[in-house]
């Protein structure tokens, strides 16, 4: 999942099938500490913009800040309510959204990174400001979205669709991993006396010192003990390619 996740972000906001994020661009992230969005935020600090991180607890928002990211907004504690009751839009709790993110930064969003889908689509599409762009690559929460299309159009806003990468951006993704310029992130880290579980979700940045991060190695057999869970992967030979080699030697 981390490699998805990863390229999944790269697309989304560096490449140019995507937001083309550029220098002091304002970002807001949805989820900044989860499987794409744990990525997103290092995208974003990496090329020189300002993340805003939308988070569920202050546990959460207390990884934000240990990346780095100062802007911070847990949505628990503010307890946005973007629908009514009776199912139509809460304009009032936009403007709020909005106000929190401009009284952090002091200016709206340049990007939207969206994922959750129904329940903040609306407020994706209002909070990003004039000429802004919002990337959108999934609807957790509902795949119906609606938006007040008047600030859309009349706001000369961009909508983007965004699905995992290309072969190119794939690569790019992976080789920021491999030098250590991009980080994974796991909830769980094990050592090699611990069988690594598949399918843990990334919550944090792994700090323990020589284990594995268990999102990135699935099998034990192959694995390796990689310091501070950095994600350069120390160079391994499956055993399938090693009799393979020896079977054409034979011959």
């Amino acid at each position: 999942m981390n490699a998805l996740c990863n390229s999944t972000s790269y697309r989304m906001l560096v490449s140019p099938n995507g937001a083309h994020m550029k220098q002091g661009d304002v970002v807001l992230i949805w989820g900044a500490t989860g499987g794409i969005g744990a990525y997103a935020t290092q995208y974003v600090l990496n090329g020189g913009g300002i993340p805003v991180g939308v988070v569920s607890s202050p546990d959460k928002a207390k990884i934000l800040h240990e990346m780095g990211c100062e802007a911070v907004i847990d949505r628990s504690a503010a307890g946005y309510k973007f629908w009514n009751d009776d199912n139509t839009h809460n304009e009032a709790e936009w403007r709020r959204f909005g106000g929190d993110i401009r009284a952090l930064v002091g200016e709206d969003p340049d990007i939207v990174f969206e994922h959750p889908g129904r329940s903040t689509f609306g407020a994706s599409m209002y909070v990003v400001k004039k000429g802004g762009t919002v990337v959108t690559c999934a609807a957790t929460s509902g795949y119906m979205l609606e938006f007040d299309n008047r600030y859309f159009w009349m706001r000369l806003k961009n909508l983007v669709g965004s699905h995992f990468a290309n072969y190119r951006e794939a690569w790019e993704a992976n080789r920021l991993i491999s030098k250590g310029m991009i980080h994974p992130c796991s909830r769980k880290c094990s050592t090699l006396q611990i069988p690594v579980r598949p399918r843990i979700r990334c919550t944090r940045t792994c700090t323990k010192e020589r284990s594995v991060c268990s999102a990135l190695l699935r099998r034990r057999a192959w694995a390796s003990p990689i310091p501070n869970c950095a994600p350069r992967l120390a160079r391994r030979t499956s055993p399938c390619s090693v009799a393979s080699r020896r079977n054409h030697v034979a011959h």
